[in-house]
Order: C-alpha cells, then sequence, then structure tokens
C-alpha cells in the first residue's frame, strides 16, 4: 500500500519540484520496495511467532524457578526456628 501510494503521487500531474531531479525515480523505486520488504519481514515475523514462543518458555521457566523457591519456604521456616 504504501508503495502505490508513493507511486499514485508522484505519477499524479502535481508539480511537487523534483520532476527535473536526476534519479528521484529510482531512489523512490528502491525506497518504496525497501519499505514494502520491512514490512513484509515484519508481518512474516509476526505470523512466525518463534520469538513469542520463545519468551513464553523463557517467562515458564521464571515461573517454575519462583515456584521450587516458594515451595521450600516451610523447610526455611523450620531451620529458622530452631
Amino acid at each position: 500500500a504504501f508503495g502505490t501510494a508513493v507511486a499514485g503521487f508522484f505519477g499524479m500531474n502535481v508539480i511537487n519540484g523534483m520532476e527535473q531531479t536526476e534519479g528521484i525515480f529510482e531512489a523512490i523505486v528502491l525506497g518504496s520496495t525497501l519499505t514494502g520488504g520491512l514490512f513484509l519481514g515484519a508481518c512474516a515475523s509476526y505470523v512466525d511467532g518463534s520469538r513469542m514462543q520463545r519468551r513464553t518458555l523463557e517467562n515458564l521457566n521464571q515461573i517454575e524457578v519462583l515456584n521450587r523457591a516458594l515451595s521450600d519456604m516451610p523447610a526455611l521456616d523450620y531451620s529458622f526456628e530452631l
């Protein structure tokens, strides 16, 4: 959509001061393509979900560590009472 919007803006008969600039067409095409590629990569990463799975496993490991530490609390309490 971004590439189409940029191409549409420059394809219209709007005077924007860049009509005579050398290499502007290539720069706009390259910028639009890179922006579209970055957006596609971000969407693919989100859909893949591997980063979210990794984060979920890290959180689960932290919960298990806390659970083990809290389950040993009565033993610590008993040892301090002596």
